[in-house]
């Protein structure tokens, strides 16, 4: 009887563990939209999207002609989330964006971070960082208006 209560247990684990995650990345996303709503009220959310297992976050705003992309990776611990960060642009070539570092870091969003520009598409530039287990990535026409997000969003987030 210990057995298959060990057996059971050792199967819902797993999955408890997935639901956890999933209910991180849509509590965080919640939060980054109320804070996004109220601080830069004339963008208009025009599309949220969850994987099914709820590691990931996909939000878009629109602002007349411009838009503004933020995805949100959930990871297991802050050191994973660092190593998705460093893996981000070979996973976003496979989708067909060729990222290229402008530089290290923004200093506002910490030491993993960094500014990045479409190497194929002109005007499509960037922001990626990490905080404690989320991996953010902020795409948009402007830079000022990706630094902008990426701010907002950090702030929005748990401290690390």
């Amino acid at each position: 009887m210990k057995r298959v209560g060990l057996v059971l247990l050792l199967m819902i684990l797993p999955g408890l563990n997935f639901q956890v995650r999933g209910q991180d990345t849509s509590s965080i996303a919640s939060k980054i939209l109320f804070s996004i709503e109220r601080s830069e009220p004339s963008w208009k959310l025009e599309k949220r999207l969850s994987s099914r297992n709820g590691d990931y976050v996909s939000l878009r705003w629109k602002l007349r002609k411009s838009t503004m992309e933020v995805l949100i990776k959930t990871c297991p611990s802050a050191d994973v989330a660092v190593d998705c960060l460093e893996a981000l642009g070979v996973d976003l070539e496979l989708a067909g964006l060729q990222m290229r570092k402008l530089n290290d870091h923004i200093d506002e969003l910490g030491q993993n971070s960094y500014v990045w520009e479409d190497a194929i598409v002109h005007g499509k530039v960037g922001v990626a960082f990490s905080k404690g287990r989320f991996v953010v990535h902020v795409t948009s026409s402007s830079m000022n208006n990706a630094r902008r997000f990426a701010l907002l969003v950090e702030s929005a987030m748990p401290a690390a």
